[in-house]
């Protein structure tokens, strides 16, 4: 063995596998040629991302589930009695599963034979090297891991589109057999809204498990292009080309790596006309948008992607209270708060400001706060914006905060409600009853607003959650199992609140403020 080897061998023992991927294992290309691993600049970017436990969301074909076959196949080689598992889907009769255990098969076969390991046994999900370590490729449900298994390297590939009873299984088992300091790697597109990968998904950006979250969209793929006059183009964008507007908002955020923005969004406009919808799931834009939804989801996917491509960074945040958008002297506004307990890991206290004339979501409250100090944060929040009109969800604890907003804080300009139906004297309640009716008719008043442009948020975590809202069975709505729709309920409230208030500013608010009853039964 040379001294180049030796060291990429000690390199790989060390923790750093890199330099004997790169030098010494061989792929197949799109087009059947033989390769040394080159890394392309999306396996580069997630290869200086990774932490030993991540999760990466990624579009199709870009070469992921090569690199972490690699990356497991290396310590197996260089590192004697390592074992390794890979796990893929089980719906597809074993093609994943095949085709995976081939690009390790094409590892050994293509190394100089001066450098190719020694087997003692191979079959076709399984190889155990003379050093003692074992490579096993399988679907999930194929094998149970236990807690008398060690894995040091384990990857789940395409996770979203196992059975939800599968993944859980499995990445529980496995996990399991995973020591301290060992690898875990899922990789995979998007799958379905509300599954079980997709809440492990969005616990990963919430840090509320181990898994490290590295999103990667196609446009960072330099392969995803086709040049003026491509014959792979569609005919009628083989020339030069106009964006439309979602094609204007999306080419923002494409890298500037020298690549012309129509040649990317060629490419898009033919995947978009093969791959109909599903695009978006099998190349990704946003880490929100990216996950496809069921009919049963309430609010409109491609309005709110229009949303994601236009987010915004915070102006300025303060403790639970974020800012988009400075109060506008020329504008008036809505408070709408929907109060929880304050206790960690159950519901969040959300508030939502909404301008009255353009239907922005200008700044939010949001965080596990207790009645009492969520009614003094909406209170503060409808002062500074204009003396803003103030409204909380009618239950018990919006009750209490409503109470505490007039009788404790002294604020005067608070949203009352009175039903058109109802044949009853005078203002009528503080804030905006939940009943089943006047839920649903929240429900549709919002829908309605997203699709007509009458509503906008830079929020990606309200985003999140219109685009997991839900219609369940006996006509309710809500979250997922395990999510939250603390601010679609906050965000509905703000919404009918801005449909009966006057266009004009308000006037300071204060505590001597004189209470203006508007009827919230106009939906």
């Amino acid at each position: 063995m040379d001294a180049a080897f030796e060291s990429a061998v000690a390199q790989c023992q060390a923790g750093n596998p890199w330099p004997f991927i790169t030098g010494y294992l061989k792929v197949r290309t799109k087009d059947n040629q033989i390769v040394t691993f080159a890394l392309n600049a999306v396996q580069d970017y997630a290869r200086r991302q990774l932490t030993g436990v991540d999760y990466i969301i990624k579009p199709r074909q870009a070469g992921f589930s090569t690199l972490n076959l690699a990356r497991a196949f290396a310590p197996a080689v260089c590192i004697p009695y390592f074992n390794a598992a890979a796990v893929t889907i089980s719906t597809d009769e074993g093609k994943t599963r095949q085709r995976m255990f081939k690009t390790i098969a094409t590892f050994i076969e293509q190394m100089e034979e001066k450098y190719q390991p020694k087997t003692r046994h191979m079959q076709d999900d399984f190889v155990e090297f003379e050093n003692g370590s074992q490579l096993y490729v399988g679907t999930a449900g194929s094998r149970q891991f236990g807690r008398s298994d060690t894995i040091h390297f384990l990857m789940l590939s395409e996770i979203p589109h196992w059975q939800d009873a599968e993944a859980e299984s499995v990445l529980t088992s496995s996990m399991e057999s995973v020591p301290l300091g060992g690898t875990i790697i899922c990789e995979t597109t998007p799958g379905k809204l509300g599954s079980y990968a997709h809440g492990l998904w969005v616990d990963a950006k919430e840090g509320k498990s181990r898994f490290h979250p590295i999103f990667i969209p196609w446009f960072w793929h330099t392969e995803y292009a086709l040049a003026e006059g491509d014959a792979d183009a569609l005919p009628r964008d083989r020339g030069p080309i106009d964006l439309a507007d979602d094609e204007r908002d999306i080419a923002r955020l494409f890298p500037q790596d020298g690549i012309p923005v129509a040649d990317r969004i060629r490419w898009r406009r033919l995947k978009r006309a093969e791959r109909k919808e599903i695009f978006f799931s099998e190349y990704p834009e946003d880490e929100v948008s990216c996950w496809h939804v069921t009919l049963a989801n309430v609010f409109s996917v491609k309005h709110i992607r229009q949303m994601m491509a236009g987010v915004l960074a915070p102006l300025r945040s303060a403790g639970d209270v974020i800012y988009w958008k400075e109060p506008n002297p020329s504008q008036s506004y809505v408070v709408c708060g929907d109060a929880a307990e304050g206790i960690v890991g159950r519901d969040y206290s959300a508030g939502v400001v909404l301008s009255v004339q353009s239907g922005e979501h200008v700044a939010r409250i949001h965080g596990y706060l207790a009645p009492d100090a969520f009614a003094r944060g909406c209170v503060d929040l409808a002062a500074a914006y204009n003396g803003a009109k103030l409204g909380f969800l009618m239950d018990a604890r919006g009750r209490m905060c409503a109470q505490a907003a007039v009788s404790r804080l002294g604020y005067g300009n608070m949203y009352r409600h009175r039903d058109f139906d109802r044949r009853t004297e005078g203002p009528g309640n503080y804030g905006l009853p939940e009943t089943h009716a006047h839920k649903a008719q929240m429900v549709a008043g919002l829908r309605q607003a997203v699709e007509d442009g009458e509503f906008r948020t830079y929020d990606k975590e309200l985003l999140q959650e219109l685009l997991e809202y839900q219609r369940f069975e006996g006509d309710k709505f809500g979250a997922p199992p395990g999510r939250h729709d603390d601010l679609v309920a906050a965000a509905m409230g703000a919404h009918q609140m801005r449909l009966v208030q006057p266009m004009k500013p308000a006037m300071q608010a204060g505590a001597n403020q004189r209470v203006v009853a508007y009827p919230a039964g106009v939906l």
